[in-house]
């Protein structure tokens, strides 16, 4: 994943706060950390094409997304597979609702573009 900075943003890195200035990678920072600077605006996520594997064995099943236990996981894994919209003020099961949901929208998508 990369993530690249929309505006001028300060983070924790290895214990010094280091200024990411616009169109900048971030990086070094708490995955935790990102997920909050995302929500807030303030970082882009994108897949590195290069890292990415078929989109289709991306897609975690839902006994999966329903397993996590931490929302950064959940809100990383939907930057990657393009999910827009979610905070860290959600609750975990609603992000995890949203994913599945997303996640048979497109499925079924597919589904009706081979017919």
């Amino acid at each position: 994943m990369k993530y690249t900075a929309k505006k001028r943003v300060t983070g924790l890195v290895d214990g010094k706060l280091k200024t990411f200035e616009l169109g900048e990678t971030v990086e070094g920072l708490l995955s935790g950390d990102i997920s909050q600077m995302i929500a807030a605006g303030l970082v882009k996520a994108e897949p590195d094409p290069e890292d990415l594997p078929d989109l289709e064995a991306v897609y975690w099943p839902e006994e999966r997304i329903r397993a996590a236990k931490k929302k950064a996981e959940l809100l990383d894994y939907a930057s990657l597979i393009g999910l827009q919209g979610l905070s860290v003020e959600m609750k975990l099961p609603e992000i995890a609702d949203a994913l599945v949901d997303y996640i048979a929208n497109i499925q079924e998508g597919e589904d009706d573009g081979d017919a």
